[in-house]
């Protein structure tokens, strides 16, 4: 999802939040497809870092989105011409390093690399010093290509998504892409099992991603925001102030997690306490579940709700200062699979919501 907001800075020309994004932040073309400018002042959001640092998450630094983004020239104001890939298939200063190197105009735009002269467009690029003969013959080979170009004044520039036949983003072609670049030695294979189980539960998209990151640790919990630099009141679990707050902690061994997975446990007919935390649990879950999970994720749907209604509380906890209250937090998770349950699957017969809260499984 991270990336779909990088795709919607370099795409959505006319939203008024994009406005605000750069009035803050600056060039948001040079921040979201080129590796430029990824540093962040103290004063920016956590959603801000994170969306800059995402490539470096997901890719040791390969630049997956800068790879999987091209541009359709209009006007050329949003296209950079030495680091967007506009024309051909890599940008001009990897296919011509030598001129890049000596370029004065290293971050100028396709729309200010020249000029109009009696609607007939011309280049303009300056240079350092004066180029040698082996420059000049890059140059004359840039020059080729660049007669084929075509600026229009009064249109806007088109980004296109290569990696989908719509040239329009889509989070799965994103996610297969990403993943494709991971070095996959480096994620636990217990890990890479359960996400591949993840998918196929009936639950919102917005919950599965959140399971993936909840599993590669990239909550913003606070042992995780104090290893960004961000400055936090303490470090305890908003949960239980009684050890400091990771994602292990909070989710499985907190005092209060502890009650409510005891609860939805028993609820769904697991009488036995699962002691171990993060991808450990999910497999004595799956182990103890007495429901053929092969052909039915179904069951899988309440560990997610488990898991997202506990986040879900420690924030309102932090944020909005609510109270934490077991009784009523069991409540909220059994209410929220309902209604995934009825808006992903559908009941049998003339299931309703009473039969669900003495026994889901009859549903």
């Amino acid at each position: 999802l991270l990336a779909k907001w990088k795709w919607r800075c370099i795409h959505d020309h006319n939203a008024l939040w994009r406005d605000l994004l750069a009035f803050r932040y600056g060039n948001l073309i040079a921040k979201q497809t080129c590796s430029l400018d990824r540093s962040w002042g103290t004063k920016d959001s956590i959603w801000w870092r994170d969306l800059m640092l995402l490539e470096k998450d997901l890719s040791q630094n390969q630049n997956f989105f800068q790879r999987a983004v091209s541009c359709d020239v209009g006007d050329g104001q949003s296209i950079l011409f030495w680091y967007n890939k506009w024309l051909g298939s890599e940008p001009l200063k990897d296919a011509f390093p030598e001129l890049f190197a000596i370029s004065s105009q290293q971050l100028v735009s396709v729309g200010n690399a020249g000029s109009w002269r009696r609607d007939q467009w011309t280049w303009g690029l300056t240079w350092k010093r004066q180029l040698n003969p082996n420059e000049e013959e890059s140059l004359h080979s840039l020059e080729t290509i660049l007669v084929d170009v075509h600026l229009v004044a009064e249109s806007h520039d088109r980004w296109k998504w290569s990696l989908h036949n719509s040239k329009l983003f889509t989070v799965s072609s994103c996610y297969s892409f990403a993943m494709s670049l991971v070095n996959q030695t480096q994620m636990n294979s217990d890990i890479l099992d359960i996400l591949s189980i993840v998918w196929k539960v009936p639950v919102p998209s917005k919950v599965a991603l959140f399971c993936w990151r909840l599993l590669l640790d990239r909550l913003p919990t606070k042992d995780n925001l104090i290893r960004r630099n961000v400055v936090i009141n303490n470090s305890r679990c908003s949960l239980c102030d009684s050890c400091d707050e990771n994602v292990v902690h909070l989710f499985f061994h907190c005092d209060f997690s502890k009650c409510i997975w005891k609860e939805i446990l028993s609820w769904i007919g697991i009488v036995d306490v699962i002691a171990v935390g993060g991808v450990q649990h999910f497999w004595e879950y799956d182990r103890l579940l007495k429901y053929n999970t092969s052909r039915n994720k179904v069951p899988f749907m309440f560990w997610l709700a488990t898991l997202w209604i506990i986040w879900q509380v420690r924030n309102n906890s932090i944020f909005k200062e609510e109270e934490k209250d077991i009784p009523k937090t069991i409540n909220q998770i059994k209410h929220i699979c309902w209604a995934w349950f009825m808006g992903k699957v559908g009941g049998v017969g003339g299931s309703n919501i009473s039969d669900w809260w003495n026994s889901p499984f009859l549903c």
